[in-house]
Parts: C-alpha cells; sequence; structure tokens
C-alpha cells in the first residue's frame, strides 16, 4: 500500500531548527532520506530534527558558557605580571628588589640619570615608560602655574608666576612638592613619593580620588621610579608602574615598596639634613643641606655621605 503525499518541506523544517546552525543539515537530510523511502513517517521525521536541533542547541550553549568563563580568568591590562609564573616566591628582599607577598612580582628601583632633572624623568618613567620626558614635563608645570595667577601666586611660590614660570623651564633648577602636585593633576594620577630618610611616602594628589598610584623613591637629592616587575632580573619593558593601592594586589605593591624604603634607609642611601655631609666625587664637606644643593647645581655632583 502507498503512503499519501505528505507536503513537509525542507525549508519548514530547517526553520524551527535555526538555533542548532548548520550541524542540523546533514541528520535533516538524512530524515527527509529515510522518509522518501518510506522508513520513516513525518511525525518521526519531525521529531527526528526537533530532538536533534535541541542536543546541538544545549551543547553550543554549554560551550559558549565554558569559553566566556575562560575570558574572564584572562589577566586583565596593565595587570601582566599576575599570569606568569611566580618568580619571585623565595626571593630575599633587598633595598634594590622586593618581592610581593604572595611572590606574583617584586617591586623594584630603576635609576634614573642624575641631571638636574630627575624628578621629572623620574615622573616621565612611570608615566610613560620613558627617562627623557623632563622638558615636556617642566613646559606642563609652567603651563598650569601661568594659566592661574590667583592659585599659584607669589607668596605660594615664592616668586612671581612669571619669573616661577621661567625658572622652572630652566634645566638646571630642580623641582619639588609643587611640581609633583601639578603632574599628579595633569595626570589623574596618584604619585607617591617615598622619602628614603624617613622612610615615608607623601601621595600627591591623595585627596582628587585618583584610581592609580605611581611611586618614586627620594635619598634627598635625587628621585628614581619604582616599579612593578614580575622578578629582579626582568626588562624594564616588562615594568608596571601603576596601580590600585585600594585593592588587595595595591596593598601588597604599597607593603612592598615600604619595605624597600626601609632597607635603603638602613643602608643609609639618603642624604640626611645633618649639617655634616660630604661629596663623594671631590670630598667637599657641607655645614647645611642648602650649601650641599647649591653645589650639587653647580658641579654636578650627585652622591653624598653623612660624616660621623
Amino acid at each position: 500500500m502507498s503512503r499519501p503525499k505528505v507536503d513537509v518541506s525542507t525549508d519548514t523544517v530547517l526553520q524551527s531548527t535555526s538555533s542548532a546552525k548548520d550541524e542540523t543539515v546533514p541528520i535533516v537530510k538524512g530524515a527527509f532520506k529515510a522518509y522518501k523511502y518510506n522508513k520513516l513517517s513525518k511525525q518521526q521525521v519531525l521529531i527526528t530534527c526537533t530532538v536533534t536541533a535541541s542536543v546541538i542547541t544545549i551543547g553550543l550553549s554549554l560551550w559558549a558558557t565554558i569559553r566566556s568563563v575562560r575570558r574572564r580568568k584572562k589577566p586583565q591590562t596593565g595587570e601582566k605580571s599576575q599570569g606568569k609564573k611566580c618568580v619571585a616566591t623565595g626571593l630575599k628582599a633587598t633595598s634594590r628588589c622586593v618581592p610581593l607577598a604572595d611572590g606574583s612580582a617584586c617591586v623594584v628601583r630603576r635609576p634614573i640619570p642624575a641631571d638636574n632633572s630627575c624628578m621629572f624623568n623620574a615622573v616621565g618613567y612611570v608615566m610613560h615608560h620613558s627617562k627623557s620626558k623632563a622638558s615636556f614635563l617642566r613646559s606642563v608645570v609652567a603651563r598650569e602655574v601661568s594659566s592661574d595667577p590667583k592659585e599659584y601666586s607669589e607668596v605660594f611660590l615664592g616668586m612671581n608666576n612669571a619669573a616661577y614660570c621661567a625658572w622652572i623651564m630652566n634645566r638646571v633648577n630642580w623641582g619639588g612638592g609643587i611640581e609633583l602636585s601639578i603632574m599628579a593633576k595633569h595626570y589623574g594620577r596618584e604619585i607617591a613619593a617615598w622619602n628614603i630618610e624617613t622612610a615615608k611616602g607623601l601621595v600627591f594628589g591623595e585627596e582628587s580620588g585618583y584610581q592609580k598610584q605611581v611611586m618614586l623613591i627620594y635619598n634627598g637629592i635625587h628621585y628614581d621610579a619604582l616599579a612593578i616587575s614580575p622578578g629582579p632580573k626582568a626588562p624594564e619593558s616588562e615594568d608596571v608602574t601603576e596601580f590600585n593601592p585600594r585593592t588587595k594586589r595595591g596593598k601588597m605593591i604599597v607593603a612592598a615598596a615600604q619595605k624597600l624604603v626601609e632597607l635603603t634607609n638602613k643602608g643609609s642611601q639618603f642624604v640626611s639634613n645633618s649639617p655634616k655631609l660630604r661629596c663623594s666625587d671631590c670630598k667637599a664637606l657641607f655645614t647645611s643641606q642648602i650649601e650641599m644643593e647649591k653645589h650639587a647645581k653647580a658641579s654636578g655632583h650627585q652622591k653624598y655621605d653623612q660624616v660621623k
């Protein structure tokens, strides 16, 4: 007995299984072939296609979920050292390199050339990964000061506004707290300046609600940069210089920086306000910080020792 013709189009069935994408096509075609040779009824064809589509849809959904979870586990930008092997585990802390508590990275001291612009170039390193941004940053400071004579008055600057702008553009003049606060505002970043003598950090821009922080270290006459590195021998190209100090990892970074500064302090690697200072280059003696700074500016000598 011949089977009556049934109007079942391939398009109709494929529309009902569209969520299963192209994987359903071979099975659907096989079902229609079986129907053609009287091996399956119309109802069986529809059931076969529907079940196949459901199974494949579930599989695709699970696959998409797993891939989404894997993506979320990838390290975020700026945290590249977290996903690497903990090369700092068991590393001894020194005045040049201190491992984080979890051993995932180190806080390291990156030297900046002593050229009367070390503070600006240290900021250039932590902001731009460049040690030659002094001219640019001096102009940033001068532009900010000149734009607001009321805020940056003679009382605040110690000289009139125009004179200060000319003074700070001169590469032989040093910067300090005023300039660091202006650069913190310019970049929208906290700048933590760690003082080796006091073993404490002063954070510029802390009251402004900035999310990220960068770090410098100061020995009394010279600034270097602090960075987060995968290990003590890792190249500077792998340095991360900004972080959120309020996260768990950020707090570990701050603690490591504190330890590095304390170790540097114990090694007396700073220029104190003690009345007895000696230039390591020419052995000249000074009885005040002001005299020492004048000598440093005039001679370019940057290494000084305390005389007991």
